[in-house]
């Protein structure tokens, strides 16, 4: 179903085929009932409903603003429903509407083509042809197989968002070269749009529950409340792995400040190797600066070289010695400090 198609549902769950809008108005007033399924529709056929199905103003305005939240409007000959349907390609994911007009004989689905060149109830129809025994009793039961066929589709995109989370936090854990902390923020984005949604559509199913909708029968209500089971499910997911995200991003911030701390560590423990050589040879490299070996040669004689230059090698060996140990005590009264 890629384009509009018009509906007779019968008694018996039989659904015909119609050709025109034309067809399906006259259908209306016998027996069963009538689901006409729009595909980006113009304003005029839009406000040809309006005149014949008693449309309200404001329900053909909805059906055109395509980033408003699910919400529900009564009226006293039909009631209106918006939901949202999901995709997720590309690392992308876009939300779409799709509008819900419901009288006591009829159902209108107002829908509008993604980026895919499709739209969300364009392969539905085969569906539905196998479910006569649910969409016959009327209107509200075909919504209610609508409204489940695009839970099932938002399984999937929640499903498929929560594996590339859990493979991203495989990927920092690991750190692994592939793992980007921008994506970490992207999903929780993600998280946070289907929460916006979920949170609405669980209003308006519990709306439902109560009975509020007078063209939703009692005995339906049950059918509901399943749906409604499975949309909390997904919310209470989703709420759940945004706080997981959450979490995620300051565990790598977290491992970030460790990475910088150990490099801080290894420059410190370099910066004191360099610097305890500097110290115990600095005393040293002063004595042999002033003194010279041209100065002792001239201090103790030519002759007595042999004796004097081991001796002088073994003064600065001690005086080195005693240095090194110095600093080291001294390193130890800090730590105890």
């Amino acid at each position: 179903m890629d384009k509009a198609g018009y509906y007779h549902i019968l008694e018996d769950g039989v659904i015909n085929r119609l050709q025109s809008l034309d067809d399906a108005l006259q259908k209306r007033e016998g027996k069963g009932y009538i689901w006409i399924s729009l595909v980006q529709p113009g304003r005029d056929e839009l406000f040809r409903l309006e005149e014949t199905l008693q449309f309200h103003q404001v329900c053909i305005e909805e059906c055109f603003d395509h980033n408003k939240l699910p919400k529900i409007n009564e009226y006293s000959e039909n009631t209106f429903l918006s939901f949202n349907t999901y995709n997720y390609s590309g690392h992308l994911l876009s939300v779409h509407e799709i509008n819900f007009l419901l009288g006591e004989n009829f159902l209108v689905t107002v829908s509008r083509k993604d980026f895919n060149k499709t739209h969300p109830l364009h392969d539905v129809i085969s569906t539905i042809e196998q479910e006569a025994e649910r969409i016959k009793p009327g209107p509200a039961y075909l919504m209610h197989i609508l409204l489940d066929l695009i839970a099932d589709h938002a399984s999937f995109v929640i499903e498929k968002i929560v594996d590339e989370l859990n493979s991203l936090e495989d990927n920092m854990i690991d750190n692994s070269p592939t793992f980007k902390p921008s994506e970490l923020q992207r999903l929780r984005r993600c998280f946070l749009t289907l929460r916006k949604s979920l949170f609405h559509e669980r209003e308006i199913l519990i709306k439902i529950l109560r009975n509020d909708i007078p063209f939703i029968p009692q005995k339906a209500i049950i059918r509901f409340r399943v749906l409604y089971d499975h949309i909390n499910k997904f919310f209470e997911m989703v709420e759940m792995e945004r706080e997981n995200a959450t979490s995620l991003m300051q565990l790598n911030l977290s491992l970030i400040n460790n990475q910088m701390a150990q490099a801080a560590n290894k420059t410190n423990a370099s910066v004191r190797r360099l610097t305890l050589i500097t110290t115990v040879f600095m005393p040293l490299t002063l004595i042999t600066g002033i003194g010279g070996m041209s100065e002792l040669t001239m201090m103790t004689g030519m002759d007595n070289w042999r004796i004097v230059y081991p001796i002088s090698m073994a003064v600065l060996l001690v005086i080195g010695v005693v240095n090194y140990i110095i600093i080291k005590h001294l390193e130890k009264k800090d730590r105890k400090e």
